[in-house]
């Protein structure tokens, strides 16, 4: 972000632009003829800049060397893998670069394979762990099932949910069926009743939304129903209100279009609102996002209206309530929208594919974030730092703070403090951000390492 001296200016500058807080469309590639299905962003380099990743609707995985100001053209992680519904990624060998994990739907031989990073992305090697998957597979996502420090994989097909457990070095047991039924959706994951263990909930055709909690020992509990009013097929999860633990979002299923938020209040979710102009068939995901698009440290919605295909945003109030909805782009017919902090200036831009209705081909762009800073950092950037830097042992702040969060290159948050100095002697070495709030209400994301 640029760096504003004088107060007047600064001044000027905000009043001016409240509401160009987002710049115009960057494309990165225009050569595409058809649709794409999902986009998500890590470090494929370890170079310390988010790349991104993009699927096909049939047969190719690519990625983008994210070059600081610009993108490398497309490189190839897949061509054969037949329909990639869904993404997630993750270090699962141990080895320092973060894998992808994709889910294949494709009828009866629908699959999930584990694509091993080689060096930066300069090979990828697949290994299919869960094959011949009856009716459609969903989605996969790597957690760490029993807390012993490596990446499992849970799988929703048409009518199973399985696991593959992972004995640290990216070797995978079969897999092993948590439940069967008919009719799984869609799922999310998170530590739901906040014990420290992953837990599921599943959008079913037959008995609505579940839960299973995470029994500690290495599955999962039998299912408690949350709601069973209809057929729910989007699934997400965040922290609505900030509170500290983890709500729900799932389609509304009385309605065309919506989705419905749910507030967690000790393991009983609670309908609070819901927003109408979101495609709730949408199991991918890919018109939603929720992101930290201000500099309030509470999650904003990000999504594509399902009547016009702009692309809009709806900021937190900081109680779990968003307000009205807010233009950011119409340029384009958008189809899928992700979110991320491409340029490492703290705050998440926007990456995004859409239709060029001139040319009828598809592009993929970003839009970068210019989130109005405080006067003070603009004008004392050094107000706020860190020392040691590298360091061993502890690092801190050299101003009090409200809350300290430390991110590692994939955007995962690894702890968090509200005290002035962090002890990361348990951290693995290399390279992690530190998102600090002072007591001035400042905001400030430094890089570090771990030696």
């Amino acid at each position: 972000m640029k760096i504003i001296k004088l107060l007047s200016i600064f001044v000027f500058f905000i009043n001016f632009n409240l509401n160009a807080q987002f710049g115009s469309p960057i494309i990165i590639d225009d050569s595409f003829s058809i649709n794409k299905r999902n986009i998500v962003t890590f470090d494929v380099d370890n170079d310390g800049k988010k790349d991104i990743i993009l699927s096909s609707f049939s047969n190719n995985i690519v990625w983008y060397k994210n070059l600081g100001t610009s993108f490398s053209a497309s490189q190839s992680i897949t061509s054969t893998f037949t329909t990639p519904y869904h993404l997630d990624f993750g270090d699962v060998n141990g080895d320092g670069y973060i894998d992808l994990l994709a889910t294949n739907n494709n009828d009866n031989n629908s699959s999930v394979s584990v694509f091993i990073n080689n060096n930066g992305g300069l090979t990828w090697s697949e290994i299919v762990l869960n094959s011949n998957l009856p009716l459609g597979a969903f989605k996969s996502f790597l957690i760490d099932v029993e807390n012993d420090g490596d990446l499992d994989i849970v799988t929703n097909s048409d009518t199973k949910i399985t696991m593959c457990k992972n004995d640290g070095a990216g070797v995978f047991t079969a897999p092993i069926l948590i439940e069967s039924a008919t009719e799984y959706y869609s799922m999310t994951v998170a530590d739901f009743n906040g014990n420290g263990f992953k837990d599921l909930i599943l959008n079913t055709g037959t008995f609505g939304m579940e839960l299973f909690t995470n029994n500690t020992s290495g599955s999962f509990n039998s299912p408690t129903v949350l709601i069973n009013d209809g057929i729910r097929l989007f699934l997400s999860s965040f922290d609505i209100d900030n509170d500290g633990d983890i709500d729900v979002i799932s389609g509304n299923p009385l309605a065309n279009q919506g989705i419905d938020f749910f507030n967690n209040n000790l393991n009983t979710f609670n309908k609070i609102f819901t927003v109408s102009q979101i495609n709730n068939v949408d199991v991918p995901l890919s018109q939603f996002h929720h992101s930290k698009l201000n500099t309030d440290a509470f999650y904003d919605i990000l999504y594509i209206d399902n009547n016009d295909a702009n692309l809009y945003w709806k900021a937190n109030n900081q109680s779990g309530v968003f307000g009205n909805s807010i233009l950011i782009d119409d340029s384009f017919v958008y189809k899928i929208v992700y979110s991320d902090d491409l340029d490492n200036d703290g705050d998440n831009d926007i990456i995004w594919l859409g239709l060029n209705s001139t040319t009828n081909l598809f592009n993929l762009g970003y839009i970068t974030n210019e989130s109005p800073l405080s006067v003070e950092t603009y004008n004392n950037e050094n107000e706020i730092n860190i020392y040691p830097n590298p360091t061993s042992n502890s690092i801190s702040v050299n101003t009090d703070v409200i809350e300290i969060t430390i991110f590692n290159t994939v955007g995962q948050i690894i702890t968090s403090a509200n005290q002035n100095t962090v002890d990361v002697s348990n951290l693995e070495a290399g390279m992690y951000f530190m998102q600090i709030q002072s007591k001035k209400n400042l905001y400030k994301t430094i890089k570090f390492y771990k030696i």
